[in-house]
């Protein structure tokens, strides 16, 4: 929820203006677990949005996300719901294994946007390839999902440039998984320093 509340600020374009939304929009989830939730809480708070299916191979994960959502067509297999339902934008909230041949296969269904968990893809093929899929279909893709868009964060940023709690004078963080975690922590360290360019980094890793 926190970060799609900002993904159009940074969408890879792709050849499509971005335009104020001035209809409602018909949203499906791949991937029902705690991101697909996040991502549908964020489409329910939208107002512009209604989510009209998901996919997701767990029974259960896949029943509680209906019930929460009221989402009335559920399927187990991506594949099928993009066949079956007219979607204008889809979120990819699966393993990063997958991302690929997820985002290739709602690109070639016809949507009009593609919301994806970072990050983005396994490899740099992968990445590419990605982006040239949405690209030569001019769909509008984005992965900024950013903490920085999250309320407690923005309060908290907020406290550090009115001076609240002093000066910023110094950023710490640990970061056991850098891959998929890191984007978030380095993003922070400019987001509460007023996005200033870091002048030195000193690090420590352990294998």
């Amino acid at each position: 929820m926190e970060g799609i509340r900002g993904s159009q600020d940074s969408a890879i374009e792709s050849g499509v203006e971005l335009k104020p939304m001035t209809q409602t929009y018909r949203a499906a989830v791949i991937g029902c677990g705690g991101r697909g939730r996040a991502h549908a809480e964020g489409y329910a708070l939208n107002g512009q949005t209604t989510i009209v299916a998901c996919a997701e191979p767990s029974d259960k994960t896949r029943a509680a996300f209906c019930e929460q959502f009221d989402v009335g067509s559920a399927y187990t297999n991506y594949r099928e719901m993009l066949e079956g339902e007219q979607i204008d934008i889809v979120s990819v909230c699966t393993w990063i294994g997958l991302h690929r041949e997820m985002i290739e296969a709602a690109a070639a269904s016809g949507v009009k946007a593609i919301h994806s968990e970072k990050p983005i893809a396994p490899t740099w093929g992968d990445a590419r390839a990605i982006h040239s899929a949405c690209e030569q279909a001019g769909v509008v893709l984005t992965f900024c999902h950013q903490r920085r868009f999250g309320d407690r964060f923005r309060s908290a940023r907020a406290l550090v440039r009115d001076g609240a709690i002093g000066q910023l004078r110094r950023h710490e963080t640990s970061c056991s998984n850098l891959f998929d975690w890191g984007t978030h922590w380095f993003d922070m360290m400019f987001f509460f320093n007023d996005e200033t360019p870091a002048e030195w980094v000193l690090g420590q890793i352990s294998v």
